[in-house]
């Protein structure tokens, strides 16, 4: 069993409904309701072909009131037009959600933008790559999962337990599995692009939009200048 596998398995035997639906109440007041409606992230490495089903998705909420975000700079080579800083939760409190989706098998032909995920920088020992569909209901009543929800790339290491995945959607936020408060987060900046990187454990997560794109990458087991280098390869 993977370390994100282990994760989720432990958080699901902790779920608590009523602590979960207090905590998005408390954000909502604080006018975070956006942010909580769009708060997965899909973990595309265990999903087959045309699976369709609920995709458990996790919740990160600063629920002690001591702990305060641990930011901190990452050690990369120094460049000019790079200025990162890493918002570390692993001690914070984590609940469990779910969504509806279809998953599908796809390749490069056939996404319709962004193009440029071809020449993104992942790391040389990586041996396997995969290009999902996301697909949803256009509404709660139909049956037909027929909306584009987002392209989700996937490349691993798989005898490392290494990965990366790269999802992005013109229209959507792309499903996250994992939703990070924003409280006391710092915002980082690569070629005058600003964007968001949380670290739980050896997870790192990063969302931003770039040319009118909305991104979100999760990595496991990866270093600070891996994930540095597949930044700047895509935000140039």
């Amino acid at each position: 069993m993977s370390n994100k596998e282990r994760l989720k398995h432990a958080i699901e035997q902790d779920f608590n409904c009523k602590r979960y639906y207090d905590e998005i109440m408390n954000q909502i007041k604080k006018g975070e309701e956006k942010m909580q409606k769009k708060s997965n992230l899909w973990k595309g490495v265990l999903l087959p072909i045309c699976l369709i089903g609920l995709i458990s998705s996790i919740v990160f909420f600063n629920t002690n009131k001591e702990f305060k975000t641990n930011v901190y700079q990452p050690d990369i080579e120094a460049k000019d037009n790079v200025h990162l800083y890493i918002n570390d939760v692993s001690k914070m409190t984590q609940e469990v959600l779910s969504i509806d989706a279809d998953v599908k098998i796809t390749h490069i032909e056939n996404i319709l933008y962004f193009k440029e995920i071809a020449q993104v920088k992942i790391p040389s020992d990586f041996d396997y790559q995969e290009a999902h569909e996301i697909y949803t209901k256009p509404d709660r009543e139909s049956n037909e999962y027929s909306v584009l929800q987002s392209y989700v790339f996937n490349y691993r290491n798989q005898k490392n337990d290494r990965d990366i995945n790269v999802s992005f959607s013109k229209e959507n936020k792309p499903i996250r599995d994992y939703y990070f408060s924003l409280e006391g987060s710092k915002i980082s900046e690569i070629n005058n692009i600003e964007l968001k990187i949380f670290k739980y454990n050896e997870l790192f997560f990063t969302e931003f939009n770039y040319k009118g794109i909305n991104f979100d990458i999760e990595t496991t087991n990866i270093t600070e200048q891996e994930l540095t280098d597949l930044l700047v390869s895509i935000l140039k």
